[in-house]
């Protein structure tokens, strides 16, 4: 029983180690610094990556988690059975209040979504049209604006410049 403990161990550190050292340079930073912001161990934010969701997902993952007080795995499994992550968010009482971020120019990601709230009060907001791109953008520009120590601002549009949130992070950490 203990040697087949040991080996699960071992086969879990190896799957691990692939699919940390499968990512890039910039990514292993992002995915380090993620799990220093929620208090975990890089190992645990690499898991999420061994479910495949896109890098700029995890962040996603991990605030949903953290907000609703449930496990980031369960949230990637109902996020890869099909559901939104705006709905995910809904079925755990979050809505876009939750996620919305003050921004003086809003950049193209989230323009479309800020015009629309520009004339609504903050108790109409369920109104607007809420997309996945919105929500994986919003959620990066927090953990990027809280982890580096800038505005929301410069960290949407590093963003929105880079792309990938760990490209985003590896310019602001510059």
């Amino acid at each position: 029983m203990l040697a087949r403990a040991v080996l699960v161990a071992a086969a879990s550190s190896v799957a691990m180690f692939g699919a940390l050292s499968a990512q890039t340079a910039p990514e292993l930073s992002f995915l380090r610094a993620l799990g220093e912001h929620h208090g975990l161990p890089t190992a645990e934010v690499g898991v999420l990556r061994e479910w495949r969701i896109p890098i700029a997902e995890v962040p996603v993952a991990l605030a949903l988690a953290d907000r609703a007080g449930i496990s980031p795995d369960a949230l990637v499994a109902s996020r890869r059975s099909g559901r939104s992550w705006p709905a995910l968010a809904a079925r755990y009482g979050l809505s876009l209040s939750t996620f919305h971020i003050e921004l003086s120019d809003p950049p193209p990601a989230v323009a479309e979504l800020y015009a629309a709230l520009e004339g609504l009060p903050r108790a109409r907001w369920g109104e607007a049209t809420f997309d996945d791109a919105h929500m994986i953008f919003l959620v990066n520009v927090r953990f990027l604006q809280q982890y580096v120590g800038t505005s929301a601002d410069i960290a949407a549009a590093a963003l929105a410049r880079h792309g990938s949130p760990a490209e985003a992070l590896r310019a602001l950490s510059n």
